[in-house]
Protein backbone atom coordinates (compact mmCIF):
# COMPACT_ATOMS: atom_id res chain seq x y z
CA UNK A 1 0.00 0.00 0.00
CA UNK A 2 1.46 3.43 -0.90
CA UNK A 3 2.63 5.80 1.77
CA UNK A 4 0.16 8.60 2.51
CA UNK A 5 1.05 11.86 4.24
CA UNK A 6 -1.40 14.64 5.02
CA UNK A 7 1.10 17.40 5.60
CA UNK A 8 4.75 18.14 6.14
CA UNK A 9 5.26 19.69 2.73
CA UNK A 10 9.03 19.29 2.46
CA UNK A 11 11.62 21.93 1.69
CA UNK A 12 12.58 19.93 -1.40
CA UNK A 13 9.00 20.06 -2.73
CA UNK A 14 8.81 23.77 -1.99
CA UNK A 15 12.07 24.33 -3.86
CA UNK A 16 10.86 22.32 -6.85
CA UNK A 17 7.73 24.45 -7.12
CA UNK A 18 9.66 27.71 -6.76
CA UNK A 19 12.08 26.52 -9.43
CA UNK A 20 9.22 25.65 -11.77
CA UNK A 21 7.51 29.01 -11.23
CA UNK A 22 10.81 30.91 -11.60
CA UNK A 23 11.72 29.22 -14.89
CA UNK A 24 8.26 29.87 -16.37
CA UNK A 25 8.41 33.48 -15.21
CA UNK A 26 11.90 33.87 -16.64
CA UNK A 27 10.74 32.49 -19.99
CA UNK A 28 7.78 34.89 -20.00
CA UNK A 29 10.11 37.79 -19.28
CA UNK A 30 12.49 36.95 -22.13
CA UNK A 31 15.36 35.23 -20.28
CA UNK A 32 17.55 33.23 -22.67
CA UNK A 33 18.86 29.73 -21.91
CA UNK A 34 22.03 30.76 -20.09
CA UNK A 35 20.05 33.18 -17.94
CA UNK A 36 17.48 30.47 -17.15
CA UNK A 37 20.31 28.15 -16.07
CA UNK A 38 21.63 30.86 -13.75
CA UNK A 39 18.10 31.45 -12.46
CA UNK A 40 17.72 27.75 -11.68
CA UNK A 41 20.97 27.79 -9.70
CA UNK A 42 19.85 30.93 -7.87
CA UNK A 43 16.70 29.12 -6.69
CA UNK A 44 18.84 26.23 -5.50
CA UNK A 45 20.96 28.51 -3.29
CA UNK A 46 18.61 31.42 -2.54
CA UNK A 47 17.95 30.32 1.04
CA UNK A 48 21.61 29.63 1.86
CA UNK A 49 23.29 32.52 3.72
CA UNK A 50 25.39 34.35 1.15
CA UNK A 51 28.46 34.20 3.43
CA UNK A 52 28.45 30.40 3.12
CA UNK A 53 28.65 30.63 -0.66
CA UNK A 54 32.06 32.35 -0.57
CA UNK A 55 35.05 29.98 -0.68
CA UNK A 56 36.17 30.51 2.96
CA UNK A 57 32.66 30.05 4.29
CA UNK A 58 31.99 26.98 2.14
CA UNK A 59 35.29 25.43 3.18
CA UNK A 60 34.62 25.91 6.88
CA UNK A 61 31.09 24.54 6.52
CA UNK A 62 32.43 21.49 4.68
CA UNK A 63 35.06 21.04 7.38
CA UNK A 64 32.39 21.16 10.09
CA UNK A 65 30.20 18.63 8.25
CA UNK A 66 32.89 16.16 7.14
CA UNK A 67 35.69 16.75 9.62
CA UNK A 68 38.29 17.40 6.92
CA UNK A 69 40.92 20.10 7.29
CA UNK A 70 39.48 23.52 6.38
CA UNK A 71 42.53 24.55 4.31
CA UNK A 72 42.33 21.33 2.30
CA UNK A 73 38.60 21.78 1.79
CA UNK A 74 39.16 25.31 0.48
CA UNK A 75 41.78 24.06 -2.01
CA UNK A 76 39.49 21.32 -3.34
CA UNK A 77 36.29 23.35 -3.61
CA UNK A 78 35.13 24.60 -6.98
CA UNK A 79 34.01 28.17 -6.30
CA UNK A 80 30.49 29.16 -7.31
CA UNK A 81 30.08 31.69 -10.08
CA UNK A 82 30.41 35.23 -8.81
CA UNK A 83 27.21 36.34 -10.56
CA UNK A 84 25.28 33.58 -8.76
CA UNK A 85 26.64 34.65 -5.38
CA UNK A 86 25.76 38.24 -6.24
CA UNK A 87 22.14 37.31 -7.05
CA UNK A 88 21.70 35.33 -3.84
CA UNK A 89 23.24 38.11 -1.80
CA UNK A 90 21.01 40.71 -3.48
CA UNK A 91 17.91 38.56 -2.90
CA UNK A 92 18.67 38.23 0.80
CA UNK A 93 19.54 41.91 1.30
CA UNK A 94 16.95 43.39 -1.07
CA UNK A 95 19.69 45.20 -3.02
CA UNK A 96 21.69 44.72 -6.22
CA UNK A 97 22.24 46.43 -9.53
CA UNK A 98 19.82 46.62 -12.43
CA UNK A 99 20.90 43.34 -14.05
CA UNK A 100 20.90 41.48 -10.75
CA UNK A 101 17.45 42.86 -9.88
CA UNK A 102 15.97 41.04 -12.90
CA UNK A 103 16.82 37.73 -11.27
CA UNK A 104 15.91 38.89 -7.78
CA UNK A 105 12.43 40.02 -8.86
CA UNK A 106 11.74 36.64 -10.47
CA UNK A 107 12.88 34.89 -7.29
CA UNK A 108 10.68 37.15 -5.18
CA UNK A 109 7.66 36.53 -7.41
CA UNK A 110 8.14 32.75 -7.42
CA UNK A 111 8.73 32.60 -3.66
CA UNK A 112 5.74 34.84 -2.86
CA UNK A 113 3.44 32.84 -5.13
CA UNK A 114 4.33 29.54 -3.50
CA UNK A 115 3.92 30.99 -0.02
CA UNK A 116 0.50 32.31 -1.03
CA UNK A 117 -0.52 28.88 -2.28
CA UNK A 118 0.78 27.16 0.85
CA UNK A 119 -1.31 29.47 3.04
CA UNK A 120 -4.54 28.90 1.11
CA UNK A 121 -6.01 26.23 3.46
CA UNK A 122 -5.76 28.69 6.36
CA UNK A 123 -7.14 31.81 4.68
CA UNK A 124 -10.59 33.10 5.61
CA UNK A 125 -11.81 34.39 2.26
CA UNK A 126 -15.29 35.90 2.11
CA UNK A 127 -17.01 38.51 0.00
CA UNK A 128 -16.74 40.97 2.90
CA UNK A 129 -13.10 40.14 3.59
CA UNK A 130 -11.33 39.61 0.24
CA UNK A 131 -7.99 37.85 0.09
CA UNK A 132 -5.15 40.39 0.32
CA UNK A 133 -2.41 39.06 -1.89
CA UNK A 134 1.25 39.95 -1.79
CA UNK A 135 2.11 42.25 -4.74
CA UNK A 136 4.87 39.89 -5.85
CA UNK A 137 2.37 37.01 -5.87
CA UNK A 138 -0.03 39.09 -7.95
CA UNK A 139 2.77 39.94 -10.38
CA UNK A 140 3.65 36.26 -10.67
CA UNK A 141 0.07 35.32 -11.54
CA UNK A 142 -0.19 38.14 -14.09
CA UNK A 143 2.89 36.80 -15.88
CA UNK A 144 1.98 33.11 -15.64
CA UNK A 145 -1.75 33.18 -16.37
CA UNK A 146 -2.70 32.06 -19.88
CA UNK A 147 -6.47 31.57 -19.52
CA UNK A 148 -9.31 32.91 -17.36
CA UNK A 149 -12.43 31.84 -15.52
CA UNK A 150 -14.48 33.33 -18.34
CA UNK A 151 -12.64 31.30 -20.98
CA UNK A 152 -13.00 28.17 -18.88
CA UNK A 153 -16.74 28.78 -18.53
CA UNK A 154 -17.06 29.23 -22.31
CA UNK A 155 -15.15 26.00 -22.96
CA UNK A 156 -17.30 24.11 -20.47
CA UNK A 157 -20.41 25.50 -22.13
CA UNK A 158 -19.28 24.24 -25.55
CA UNK A 159 -18.80 20.63 -24.44
CA UNK A 160 -21.29 18.10 -25.84
CA UNK A 161 -24.41 17.85 -23.70
CA UNK A 162 -24.59 14.73 -21.58
CA UNK A 163 -27.79 12.89 -22.63
CA UNK A 164 -30.78 13.39 -20.34
CA UNK A 165 -31.52 9.66 -20.54
CA UNK A 166 -28.03 8.91 -19.27
CA UNK A 167 -28.49 11.29 -16.33
CA UNK A 168 -31.79 9.56 -15.50
CA UNK A 169 -30.05 6.20 -15.61
CA UNK A 170 -27.35 7.40 -13.22
CA UNK A 171 -29.89 8.81 -10.78
CA UNK A 172 -31.78 5.52 -10.81
CA UNK A 173 -28.66 3.46 -10.27
CA UNK A 174 -27.49 5.44 -7.23
CA UNK A 175 -30.74 4.93 -5.36
CA UNK A 176 -30.41 2.76 -2.26
CA UNK A 177 -33.53 0.77 -3.24
CA UNK A 178 -32.48 -0.02 -6.82
CA UNK A 179 -33.34 -3.63 -7.60
CA UNK A 180 -32.18 -6.18 -10.13
CA UNK A 181 -35.15 -5.59 -12.43
CA UNK A 182 -34.32 -1.87 -12.77
CA UNK A 183 -30.65 -2.64 -13.32
CA UNK A 184 -31.57 -5.09 -16.06
CA UNK A 185 -33.81 -2.54 -17.80
CA UNK A 186 -31.03 0.07 -17.79
CA UNK A 187 -28.47 -2.42 -19.11
CA UNK A 188 -30.87 -3.57 -21.83
CA UNK A 189 -31.44 0.02 -23.00
CA UNK A 190 -27.97 0.28 -24.54
CA UNK A 191 -25.89 -2.42 -26.28
CA UNK A 192 -22.67 -1.00 -24.85
CA UNK A 193 -23.99 -1.23 -21.29
CA UNK A 194 -25.32 -4.72 -21.87
CA UNK A 195 -22.00 -5.83 -23.34
CA UNK A 196 -20.01 -4.42 -20.45
CA UNK A 197 -22.18 -6.16 -17.86
CA UNK A 198 -21.95 -9.49 -19.68
CA UNK A 199 -18.18 -9.21 -20.22
CA UNK A 200 -17.73 -8.46 -16.52
CA UNK A 201 -19.74 -11.52 -15.49
CA UNK A 202 -17.67 -13.68 -17.86
CA UNK A 203 -14.31 -12.23 -16.79
CA UNK A 204 -11.57 -14.15 -15.01
CA UNK A 205 -12.35 -12.24 -11.82
CA UNK A 206 -15.65 -14.07 -11.42
CA UNK A 207 -14.57 -17.37 -12.97
CA UNK A 208 -17.87 -18.50 -14.47
CA UNK A 209 -17.76 -22.20 -15.42
CA UNK A 210 -20.06 -21.68 -18.40
CA UNK A 211 -20.66 -18.61 -20.55
CA UNK A 212 -23.24 -16.22 -19.09
CA UNK A 213 -25.51 -15.08 -21.89
CA UNK A 214 -28.39 -13.16 -20.29
CA UNK A 215 -28.45 -9.91 -18.34
CA UNK A 216 -30.59 -11.40 -15.60
CA UNK A 217 -28.07 -14.24 -15.12
CA UNK A 218 -25.16 -11.76 -15.16
CA UNK A 219 -26.75 -9.55 -12.48
CA UNK A 220 -27.58 -12.55 -10.30
CA UNK A 221 -24.07 -13.97 -10.74
CA UNK A 222 -22.01 -10.85 -9.96
CA UNK A 223 -24.48 -9.39 -7.48
CA UNK A 224 -26.56 -6.22 -7.40
CA UNK A 225 -23.74 -4.04 -6.07
CA UNK A 226 -21.17 -5.00 -8.69
CA UNK A 227 -23.71 -4.82 -11.51
CA UNK A 228 -24.79 -1.35 -10.43
CA UNK A 229 -21.19 -0.14 -9.99
CA UNK A 230 -20.14 -1.40 -13.43
CA UNK A 231 -23.12 0.21 -15.15
CA UNK A 232 -22.51 3.55 -13.42
CA UNK A 233 -18.95 3.56 -14.70
CA UNK A 234 -19.98 2.37 -18.17
CA UNK A 235 -22.49 5.23 -18.53
CA UNK A 236 -19.77 7.78 -17.76
CA UNK A 237 -16.83 6.20 -19.59
CA UNK A 238 -17.50 7.92 -22.96
CA UNK A 239 -16.73 11.27 -21.31
CA UNK A 240 -13.15 10.10 -20.78
CA UNK A 241 -12.50 8.64 -24.24
CA UNK A 242 -9.78 11.11 -25.30
CA UNK A 243 -6.13 10.34 -24.64
CA UNK A 244 -5.82 13.42 -22.41
CA UNK A 245 -8.55 12.08 -20.14
CA UNK A 246 -7.14 8.56 -19.68
CA UNK A 247 -5.27 9.36 -16.43
CA UNK A 248 -8.37 11.07 -15.01
CA UNK A 249 -10.50 8.02 -15.85
CA UNK A 250 -8.06 5.62 -14.20
CA UNK A 251 -7.97 7.78 -11.07
CA UNK A 252 -11.77 8.16 -11.09
CA UNK A 253 -12.31 4.39 -11.10
CA UNK A 254 -10.10 3.97 -8.04
CA UNK A 255 -11.63 7.00 -6.32
CA UNK A 256 -15.15 5.76 -6.89
CA UNK A 257 -14.51 2.52 -5.02
CA UNK A 258 -12.73 4.25 -2.14
CA UNK A 259 -15.46 6.90 -1.81
CA UNK A 260 -18.14 4.19 -1.86
CA UNK A 261 -16.40 2.28 0.94
CA UNK A 262 -16.01 5.45 3.05
CA UNK A 263 -19.73 6.15 2.59
CA UNK A 264 -20.56 2.62 3.74
CA UNK A 265 -18.36 3.00 6.82
CA UNK A 266 -19.74 6.39 7.85
CA UNK A 267 -23.33 6.28 6.59
CA UNK A 268 -23.17 9.92 5.42
CA UNK A 269 -24.25 8.99 1.88
CA UNK A 270 -25.40 5.94 -0.03
CA UNK A 271 -22.83 3.78 -1.76
CA UNK A 272 -24.27 4.81 -5.13
CA UNK A 273 -24.07 8.53 -4.37
CA UNK A 274 -20.45 8.27 -3.28
CA UNK A 275 -19.56 6.07 -6.24
CA UNK A 276 -21.01 8.61 -8.68
CA UNK A 277 -19.20 11.44 -6.87
CA UNK A 278 -15.92 9.56 -7.19
CA UNK A 279 -16.49 8.88 -10.88
CA UNK A 280 -17.28 12.53 -11.69
CA UNK A 281 -15.12 14.49 -9.25
CA UNK A 282 -12.42 15.22 -11.86
CA UNK A 283 -14.76 15.78 -14.82
CA UNK A 284 -13.54 19.40 -14.95
CA UNK A 285 -10.28 18.05 -16.38
CA UNK A 286 -12.28 17.61 -19.60
CA UNK A 287 -12.57 21.40 -19.96
CA UNK A 288 -8.96 21.93 -18.88
CA UNK A 289 -7.75 19.58 -21.61
CA UNK A 290 -9.26 21.68 -24.43
CA UNK A 291 -8.19 25.14 -23.32
CA UNK A 292 -5.89 27.21 -25.54
CA UNK A 293 -2.53 25.54 -26.35
CA UNK A 294 -0.46 28.10 -24.41
CA UNK A 295 -2.36 27.35 -21.21
CA UNK A 296 -2.28 23.56 -21.56
CA UNK A 297 1.43 23.56 -22.48
CA UNK A 298 2.34 25.72 -19.47
CA UNK A 299 0.26 23.49 -17.18
CA UNK A 300 2.06 20.41 -18.48
CA UNK A 301 5.49 21.97 -17.90
CA UNK A 302 4.69 23.07 -14.36
CA UNK A 303 3.26 19.67 -13.43
CA UNK A 304 6.31 17.95 -14.96
CA UNK A 305 8.56 20.11 -12.76
CA UNK A 306 6.77 19.21 -9.52
CA UNK A 307 3.77 21.55 -9.19
CA UNK A 308 0.51 19.81 -8.17
CA UNK A 309 -2.20 19.77 -10.82
CA UNK A 310 -4.77 21.90 -8.98
CA UNK A 311 -2.18 24.51 -8.04
CA UNK A 312 -0.98 24.72 -11.64
CA UNK A 313 -4.52 25.10 -12.97
CA UNK A 314 -5.36 27.86 -10.49
CA UNK A 315 -2.25 29.83 -11.42
CA UNK A 316 -2.30 29.36 -15.20
CA UNK A 317 -6.06 29.24 -15.84
CA UNK A 318 -7.49 31.43 -13.08
CA UNK A 319 -9.60 28.48 -11.89
CA UNK A 320 -9.09 24.77 -11.26
CA UNK A 321 -10.74 21.56 -12.47
CA UNK A 322 -13.08 21.54 -9.46
CA UNK A 323 -14.58 24.86 -10.54
CA UNK A 324 -14.75 23.66 -14.14
CA UNK A 325 -16.45 20.48 -12.97
CA UNK A 326 -19.10 22.54 -11.22
CA UNK A 327 -19.85 24.40 -14.47
CA UNK A 328 -20.07 21.18 -16.47
CA UNK A 329 -22.26 19.19 -14.08
CA UNK A 330 -24.63 22.09 -13.52
CA UNK A 331 -25.09 22.47 -17.29
CA UNK A 332 -25.79 18.75 -17.54
CA UNK A 333 -28.50 18.97 -14.82
CA UNK A 334 -26.73 16.71 -12.34
CA UNK A 335 -28.06 16.77 -8.73
CA UNK A 336 -27.11 19.97 -6.82
CA UNK A 337 -25.52 17.99 -3.98
CA UNK A 338 -23.18 16.26 -6.45
CA UNK A 339 -22.32 19.57 -8.13
CA UNK A 340 -21.46 21.04 -4.71
CA UNK A 341 -19.31 18.04 -3.77
CA UNK A 342 -17.29 18.28 -6.99
CA UNK A 343 -16.84 22.05 -6.59
CA UNK A 344 -15.29 21.80 -3.13
CA UNK A 345 -13.56 18.42 -3.18
CA UNK A 346 -10.16 20.13 -2.80
CA UNK A 347 -11.36 22.71 -0.23
CA UNK A 348 -13.87 21.05 2.12
CA UNK A 349 -13.65 23.98 4.54
CA UNK A 350 -15.55 26.12 2.01
CA UNK A 351 -18.71 24.02 2.31
CA UNK A 352 -20.72 22.12 4.93
CA UNK A 353 -21.36 19.34 2.39
CA UNK A 354 -20.50 15.79 3.50
CA UNK A 355 -19.82 14.45 0.00
CA UNK A 356 -17.05 17.02 -0.56
CA UNK A 357 -15.48 15.78 2.67
CA UNK A 358 -15.76 12.16 1.47
CA UNK A 359 -14.03 13.15 -1.77
CA UNK A 360 -11.26 15.06 0.03
CA UNK A 361 -10.46 12.01 2.16
CA UNK A 362 -10.64 9.88 -0.99
CA UNK A 363 -8.09 12.11 -2.74
CA UNK A 364 -5.79 11.75 0.25
CA UNK A 365 -6.22 7.97 0.48
CA UNK A 366 -5.62 7.39 -3.23
CA UNK A 367 -2.43 9.49 -3.16
CA UNK A 368 -3.69 11.69 -5.97
CA UNK A 369 -1.16 14.45 -5.14
CA UNK A 370 -3.32 16.91 -7.09
CA UNK A 371 -2.95 19.60 -4.42
CA UNK A 372 -0.64 20.71 -1.64
CA UNK A 373 -1.10 18.46 1.42
CA UNK A 374 -3.02 19.86 4.41
CA UNK A 375 -3.41 18.18 7.79
CA UNK A 376 -6.01 20.80 8.72
CA UNK A 377 -8.21 19.99 5.75
CA UNK A 378 -7.88 16.25 6.25
CA UNK A 379 -8.85 16.46 9.93
CA UNK A 380 -11.79 18.72 9.12
CA UNK A 381 -13.06 16.36 6.42
CA UNK A 382 -12.70 13.25 8.57
CA UNK A 383 -14.38 14.94 11.52
CA UNK A 384 -17.32 16.08 9.37
CA UNK A 385 -18.10 12.55 8.23
CA UNK A 386 -17.22 10.86 11.52
CA UNK A 387 -14.38 8.78 10.07
CA UNK A 388 -11.56 7.66 12.35
CA UNK A 389 -8.00 6.95 11.29
CA UNK A 390 -8.49 3.32 12.35
CA UNK A 391 -11.46 3.04 9.98
CA UNK A 392 -9.57 4.74 7.18
CA UNK A 393 -6.71 2.27 7.51
CA UNK A 394 -9.19 -0.50 6.70
CA UNK A 395 -10.39 1.10 3.47
CA UNK A 396 -8.97 -1.06 0.67
CA UNK A 397 -7.79 0.44 -2.58
CA UNK A 398 -9.91 -2.03 -4.58
CA UNK A 399 -9.30 -2.57 -8.28
CA UNK A 400 -12.64 -4.17 -9.16
CA UNK A 401 -13.70 -1.35 -11.48
CA UNK A 402 -10.22 -1.03 -12.97
CA UNK A 403 -10.36 -4.73 -13.83
CA UNK A 404 -13.81 -4.27 -15.37
CA UNK A 405 -12.38 -1.48 -17.58
CA UNK A 406 -8.88 -2.79 -18.40
CA UNK A 407 -8.33 -0.30 -21.21
CA UNK A 408 -8.39 2.55 -18.67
Amino acid sequence: MPTRTAGGDSCAEHKRRVTAFALELGSSLGFHRRELDLLRDAVEYHEVPAALLQPPGMARLLADITGVDAARAERELSPLRSDLVEIVDAFQRGAGGLETRRYVEVLEMAEALDQQLESEPYAAVTAENPDERDPYSCAAVQNLQRASREELARVAGRLPVFPTAAVRALLTLIRADVDDARIERIAASDPVLAGKLLSTANSARFGARAEIKTLAHAIHYVGTTVARDVLLAAVLKPLFRSRAMKPAWKHSLESAEVAARIAELTGVATRGEALLAGLTHDIGTLAMSVLNPDATARCRRLVAHGCPQRVTEAVVCGADHAEAGEEILRAWKFPPELVLAVRWHHAPERSDDVLSAVLYVTEFWTCSEEDLPSVARLHLAMSRIGLTHAQLEKVPCSRALAEAFPAA
